[in-house]
């Protein structure tokens, strides 16, 4: 379970359907192993904004969090849904882009993509948090992971 959490970016409720537990019971059993964080998503630092945990259960946050274990080499130790998920996330990034604005109803939303937004899947919009060479390699289309276009 902490394995699925930590290493494959899987949340509760996720964690929840593949185990028959239920989401409370992940949460608690990740609570006592001191790994579960309540208030944001583990991704801290990887994204434009911390983002609470409330706000990082749409299909959209889903999308980014599998993107980040696809990019650690843990494509392969997703399951055929989220892989499926990621696709569609992946497929969506055609027309439009993935943006976190933290006053936003919904928290995660699509808008649609421009040309200045480039080969990037996130939109970096947080001014005090510089986007770096390794985060923009990390939110850059990757061409190399060729396992999700099937």
């Amino acid at each position: 379970m902490i394995k699925m959490y930590v290493d494959l970016q899987m949340t509760p409720s996720e964690i929840a359907r593949q185990t028959g537990l239920t989401p409370g019971g992940v949460q608690r059993a990740l609570e006592r192993a001191k790994v579960y964080e309540k208030t944001t998503t583990r991704s801290t630092g990887l994204l434009p904004w911390d983002v609470p945990t409330k706000r990082a259960q749409n299909r959209i946050a889903e999308g980014a969090r599998v993107h980040i274990a696809v990019r650690d080499g843990k494509g392969d130790e997703l399951s055929e849904n989220q892989k499926a998920k990621y696709r569609v996330w992946l497929k969506n990034q055609e027309t439009q882009i993935a943006i976190y604005e933290p006053d936003h109803e919904r928290g995660w939303h699509w808008i649609p993509r421009l040309a200045g937004h480039g080969d990037m899947l996130i939109v970096w919009n947080n001014p005090e948090r510089e986007l770096t060479d390794d985060l923009r390699d990390l939110w850059t289309k990757d061409s190399k992971n060729e396992w999700h276009r099937s």
